[in-house]
């Protein structure tokens, strides 16, 4: 997985609906984390599948 404890430099905005948003900072909680950390932790490997699968497909 991506390194996740150097320095953070950029931020990354999402528009997502009041619901959403409680939906996901009750999943959060529930993790004992924040919402940016439950976002990334779950937002990267997926990514990175994403980025590999494609790399197979080419």
């Amino acid at each position: 997985m991506l390194e996740t404890s150097s320095p953070k430099d950029s931020r990354l905005d999402l528009r997502v609906t009041q619901e959403q948003k409680e939906l996901l900072e009750q999943a959060a909680a529930l993790k004992g984390v924040s919402l940016s950390a439950y976002t990334l932790s779950y937002l990267l490997p997926i990514g990175l599948l994403n980025i590999n699968k494609s790399s197979l497909n080419n």
